[in-house]
């Protein structure tokens, strides 16, 4: 038995997938941290060269922006490294059997742009010189980082919206909003998403964008509406129940038991 058919019967997709998920969620604290940095130097610079290199707080910060910097780019590279059996695109892609043109393409991405090169010569994995004329520095630009980076978010938004189905737009919006304020570790943020609190006018779209791909279907429960009996449908998943033609979000879900409904006649429906 291959080693990638190993791989496919051992890891379950969805826990490969949230894996990768916190590794690029890794990477998008670090360059919140590093954009944090850049701006305190910014702020701290005197525009007077020979003043600014003895100020030992923005020596500090150029010092731990290049570590962070490399950090980025060292995970970066492990991504689109193609090894099966690593958390990378590779791996995923794999067992998804999609988007291998697309996990190609960043692998490619890497190697023009000479991520592999700078963190095999300056960070990681360091190969020993065979002279000093060959032993440059590989100077990587900050927008090439940051297209290297939106690569990454690009390719696993891809495959959250297989595994996670329609929710994942709106999973992603919501851990935006928590960017600043992640869980320690942060990869946890990440592996967390499926489960943060979404808005009832969000579960609504979510609703009729699964029942349109034929991924949620009704389910009838008993209930009362204004003390009368009713059977009325809904979606436990997202507690989101229909009455009428109009589709209303319940504050908590999933929906487990709903006892009764007091309609608000004045209230329009999502």
């Amino acid at each position: 038995m291959s080693r990638r058919k190993r791989c496919r019967d051992i890891h379950d997709l969805s826990l490969l997938v949230s894996t990768l998920r916190g590794e690029v969620g890794e990477l998008i604290t670090t360059w919140t941290v590093m954009g944090h940095l850049m701006d305190e130097s910014r702020r701290m610079r005197s525009g007077d060269s020979s003043k600014d290199i003895w100020n030992d707080t923005l020596g500090f910060n150029r010092w731990l922006t290049d570590k962070l910097k490399d950090e980025i780019i060292s995970r970066l590279s492990e991504l689109g490294s193609r090894r099966a059996g690593r958390t990378n695109f590779f791996t995923v892609t794999t067992e998804l059997r999609r988007f291998e043109k697309e996990s190609v393409a960043f692998t490619d991405f890497m190697k023009i742009n000479g991520f592999f090169r700078r963190r095999n010569v300056k960070i990681s994995h360091k190969e020993i010189p065979p002279n000093l004329k060959r032993h440059f520095d590989v100077y990587i630009s900050y927008p090439r980082l940051l297209r290297g980076l939106a690569f990454a978010l690009v390719l696993i938004k891809k495959m959250d919206r297989v595994v996670l189905g329609p929710a994942s737009l709106y999973l992603w919006r919501e851990a935006r909003k928590k960017r600043y304020k992640p869980i320690y570790p942060a990869h946890l943020s990440y592996n967390l998403l499926p489960f943060l609190h979404l808005d009832g006018a969000a579960r609504v779209k979510i609703c009729f964008q699964e029942l349109q791909e034929g991924l949620s279907t009704f389910e009838e429960i008993s209930t009362t509406i204004d003390g009368e009996p009713h059977r009325i449908a809904a979606i436990k998943k997202w507690g989101v129940i229909f009455l009428g033609k109009g589709a209303y979000a319940l504050p908590d879900y999933p929906l487990k038991e709903l006892k009764g409904i007091s309609i608000d006649r004045s209230e329009e429906p999502l």
